[in-house]
Formats: C-alpha cells, sequence, structure tokens
C-alpha cells in the first residue's frame, strides 16, 4: 500500500537498514496530519545530513503493514454488572477478548484484554445473561467472572456446559432467562438445547450433509423453504421481541428469509415480506405511551433489503401488499400409525374475512390426498363440512389452508378456530399374516374345499394352509388388486387334517379384512353338505414390520 504524500520530513539518528535493495525504515510513531495532506513522519533509522537512502521532499512511502495500527473491533456487548463493555473480533488476535474500564467505555488500556483460545478458534460475540457476560468462540461459550481483587479488574473465564459455539456474529441475543445463538447445525437455547432438530432437522446442516429445501403441498398452494446458506453466516440475524424469537438468513441465492420460533408454544412459522426483511431491532421496553394517548411507540423495528424500516402494525398490508396467509395443519393419523384409514369428510371452524374466501387442501405425507376445496368469503363464523371426493384411502389426513387478507378492503383478519377429519380405519398393512390352528368346527378329521380371500395388495401374495396330522394343499398365488379393494374365491387342492393354519406372505404391503373371508368345509365322513364359516378363525401371530 503506498501512502499519501509525505511533505514533511523528520529523521532521528540511526542506521538505515537495507532489504531487497530497497531502504527500509521504522515508524516512531504514526504519521501526524498536519493539514489537507501533509503529514509529519518520523523515521528512527536516518542520520541527519546522511543522504543515502533519505526520502525526498514529496516522495512516496510504501507501507507494508498498514492494518496495524487503530483497529476497530466489529462484535460489541454490555455492560455487565459492573459496568463493563466487551468486544472481540480483532483480526489479528481472534481469541482475545477487550473489555474497558467499569462505566467508563471510552478508556481501554492495553491491559485490559483476555486470550481466551488460540487464533484458530475466533472469538465471535458474547451476551449479557442477568448481569453476568458471557463469550463465545466457535467451538464453545464461557462466563466471565469479575475479579474484584484484581488491580488491573480483569475477568477469571468459566467455560459453560453448550455442546455447540457460535456460528454467526450477529446471531445471538437473550430474553433475559436464557441465550439463543445460531450453531453450526441450527438455533440453540442454553436451556433447551437445539430448537429446531425436532420439526426442521432436515433444513439445516447435520455431520457434513448441507441442509436441504423442503417443499409442503403442491403448487401454488404448496410452499418451500429453503436452508440458510452458512457460507453467509455474516448476513444472520436473531432477534427476540415479545415471546418470539426471529431468525434471518440468506439462502445460496443470496435470499433473505425469515422462521420465527413461538418460544411458549415452541413451534416455527415462516414471515414472508413483500419487501425481504434484513434486519430487525428489539426495543428495551415494553411497547406502550408515555406522551402522546393512544399512540404506541413500537417494540419491534424492521429494515428491509430496500432501506426502508418499518413497525409492527395490527390490521395494515405489507408496506401495502396484501398478506398471503398459509396454515398447515399436523397429518393427523388416527391413533394408529400402522392402519390405513378411510376418510370422511373434513370439518372446518372458520371465519373467512378475505373477500377471495380461501382455500382448502387435504393433505398425506405432503402430498394431496383428496381434490382442492374452496371455502367462500362469509359475514360471520362458518362451520363447514367439506367432503373429501370420494373414497380416500391413507395412513395420515392434514390440512393445508391457503388465503389472501388484504386490508384495503377488510377490516378484520381471517381465523382458523377448529378443524376435524371423520375416518374409518381399515385392517394394517403387513407383508406377513399368520393364523393359530383351528378345525372350524369339524370334528376329527375335515377337508377344505374352497376359501373365499378379500384383500387389498400391489403385489402377489402366498397363501399357505398347513394341515396337522394329515396332507397340506399346494400353496396358493393371490393375484395383485393393484391397490383396491377385491374379495376372490379359490379352490383349494387334496388335502385333511384335524387342524388347518394359514400364512400370507408378500414382497409388498396388503391388507386382509378377516370379517369378509370364509372358509368352506366339511369333516371327514360327513352325512351332510360343506358348511361356509364366514370368517377365519384364530388370532394374527406377529405381523412382521412393513
Amino acid at each position: 500500500m503506498t501512502s499519501t504524500t509525505a511533505n514533511v520530513l523528520r529523521y532521528l539518528p540511526g542506521n538505515i537498514v537495507n532489504l531487497g535493495g530497497q531502504s527500509s525504515y521504522t515508524l516512531r510513531k504514526r504519521p501526524t496530519l498536519i493539514s489537507g495532506t501533509s503529514y509529519l513522519f518520523e523515521f528512527v533509522e536516518c542520520t541527519v545530513g546522511f543522504n543515502q537512502g533519505v526520502i525526498g521532499s514529496n516522495g512516496q512511502v510504501n507501507i507494508y503493514e498498514p492494518a496495524m495500527a487503530r483497529q476497530f473491533l466489529p462484535y460489541m456487548w454490555g455492560p455487565d454488572v459492573n459496568g463493563t463493555i466487551f468486544a472481540v473480533g480483532d483480526a489479528l488476535r481472534p481469541g482475545t477478548l477487550y473489555f474497558a474500564k467499569p462505566s467508563n467505555p471510552d478508556s481501554a488500556p492495553d491491559s485490559y484484554n483476555l486470550e481466551l483460545v488460540a487464533p484458530s478458534e475466533p472469538l465471535l460475540g458474547g451476551e449479557i445473561l442477568d448481569g453476568l457476560s458471557f463469550v463465545a468462540s466457535a467451538d464453545r461459550w464461557w462466563a466471565l467472572y469479575p475479579q474484584l481483587n484484581d488491580p488491573l479488574q480483569r475477568y477469571n473465564p468459566v467455560q459453560q456446559p453448550l455442546p455447540r459455539g457460535l456460528a454467526a456474529p450477529f446471531g445471538h441475543c437473550t430474553d433475559g432467562q436464557q441465550i439463543y445463538w445460531w450453531a453450526e447445525d441450527g438455533i440453540w437455547a442454553s436451556k433447551e438445547g437445539s430448537l429446531t432438530d425436532a420439526d426442521l432437522y432436515n433444513l439445516f446442516p447435520h455431520e457434513g450433509v448441507p441442509g436441504v429445501a423442503v417443499t409442503y403441498g403442491p403448487p401454488p398452494q404448496g410452499k418451500t423453504i429453503q436452508p440458510p446458506d452458512y457460507s453467509r453466516a455474516g448476513t444472520f440475524r436473531l432477534v427476540y421481541c415479545d415471546s418470539y424469537l426471529y431468525a434471518i438468513y440468506q439462502d445460496s441465492n443470496g435470499n433473505y428469509n425469515t422462521l420465527v420460533y413461538e418460544t411458549n408454544r415452541k413451534t416455527w412459522s415462516v414471515d414472508v415480506y413483500g419487501s425481504p426483511v434484513s434486519a430487525m431491532y428489539a426495543a428495551e421496553q415494553q411497547s406502550g405511551t408515555l406522551q402522546t394517548t393512544g399512540t404506541l411507540y413500537s417494540d419491534l423495528l424492521l429494515a428491509d433489503i430496500t432501506g426502508t424500516v418499518s413497525s409492527q402494525t395490527p390490521l395494515v398490508n405489507d408496506n401495502g401488499v396484501p398478506i398471503i396467509c398459509a396454515i398447515a395443519t399436523n397429518e393427523f393419523d388416527g391413533g394408529d400409525l400402522r392402519a390405513p384409514k378411510q376418510w370422511g369428510d373434513a370439518f372446518l371452524d372458520a371465519l373467512v374475512a378475505s373477500a377471495a374466501g380461501l382455500t382448502v387442501q387435504p393433505m398425506s405425507l405432503g402430498g394431496p390426498a383428496a381434490p382442492l376445496i374452496t371455502v367462500p368469503f362469509g359475514a360471520g363464523r362458518q362451520r363447514v363440512p367439506m367432503g373429501v371426493g370420494g373414497i380416500v384411502v391413507s395412513d395420515f389426513m392434514g390440512l393445508l389452508v391457503n388465503w389472501t387478507d388484504d386490508f384495503t378492503t377488510q377490516a378484520n383478519p381471517t381465523r382458523l378456530h377448529i378443524w376435524d377429519i371423520s375416518f374409518q380405519v381399515q385392517p394394517a398393512r403387513t407383508i406377513q399374516w399368520t393364523t393359530f390352528g383351528s378345525s372350524f368346527g369339524m370334528e376329527g378329521y375335515g377337508h377344505l374345499r374352497e376359501v373365499v380371500i378379500a384383500y387389498v395388495s400391489t403385489a402377489p401374495i402366498t397363501l399357505t394352509i398347513t394341515s396337522y396330522d394329515g396332507q397340506s394343499p399346494a400353496p396358493i398365488t393371490l393375484p395383485s388388486t393393484g391397490g383396491q379393494y377385491q374379495k376372490t374365491l379359490f379352490t383349494v387342492s387334496a388335502n385333511k387334517g384335524q387342524l388347518f393354519r394359514f400364512a400370507m406372505t408378500s414382497t409388498a404391503p396388503f391388507q386382509i379384512f378377516n370379517d369378509d373371508m370364509s372358509v368352506r368345509c366339511g369333516a371327514w365322513q360327513r352325512q351332510s353338505p360343506y358348511s361356509q364359516i364366514k370368517s377365519f378363525s384364530g388370532d394374527v401371530v406377529s405381523p412382521a414390520p412393513i
């Protein structure tokens, strides 16, 4: 780096050092600005009257370490209970903690610093919790306890039992009870651990695997959440305000996204703004009024990428843009994870204030399970049953509800109260089905003539009938039903026995409707026609998991 023109030079006794064919000098102190672009340079090495290597008036000075002096520390927090301000982020000493004199942030002597870790583990920021200062590196957290008897008023760092360090220098905050921060694999809290693993695990990197985008629902009703790009961690923000935690980040395309965590219900949602928000600020007081009656000062300010600063205001559009809303309910399993359900109708209790109404998409496993349903605008609260459009069988069922609130034409927001879905549980899917042995009420030896099987399958099923104390018939192959319910009669080959056991296996999950099946059988020395037994006797024995 070449300095500005030095119009004034002062030389002190010393020797000129030659490095690589060029004269090298040592500044006695920082260059002093005289006026305009004129600086006073005082060198240690030059001898007065010795011309070799002396810089002439208006000469050029090459300064190879210009970043050494007057460094500003980018990450600052405080004061703690003693009134001390702390700072980290020294580019030349990244593992060093700096602090000022108590209640005197303008005074930070050279001795007021503490090298906590090696430069390879940079300190990235800190928080004040209940008057105690905490500082974080990329790997660890420390509590800073003041040493009151130390004449230099230094601090004693005590490492905290927190399993993750800080990944984003501006991605931390506190609610006064615990510290929240961006970690390398999600968002963490000092008391609760990971806040994202339970619901947003795939969105964040884990064990070297980057986060992936998550899409729920089909377009245009479906929503996609992009993962954070940790190469842009300097843009990550975390702000707490009124029981809500706002996590702002950039994705791989440089677009800003906002996740919102409600600390009371411990649930996540996504905020989408007309102009993406890049930063937020929570005021250090409750929203209220001090001077003008009826006017509240804001407790949360939002800055978007255009430079506009806004405040949260009820019942208004987003900087003039109508608010697009979506709610996805949990996908109900009916209380039985294995068994599929035949769903009846969905029931919605809502106050639809949007002039365009709202749409309801029945969902199962993240995809549509039935046709889209539209609920029109209503003057008051509506309790609406909505059919699923025929026979719908799936393991789960939820609702994806979409609408747009435009407060230029409506006075109140759309509200959802409750939802419910009717269903009937069907037999569980299995790949192995077995009964105990049964004589079907026959005395002594008996014979099976026919069996009627009611089932649903997507692959052939092998039915094996085992005869005790006699002759077993040949296995029967039940063809695939293509996923549809079917009831078919099969003739049984030569057989004789006192007990008969039934077993079915397949390469794909299938369902057996035992109440709709029957066996035609008779005693070996019977004098009457075959008997029709309505259902297979016996209980299912340990069906293998799907």
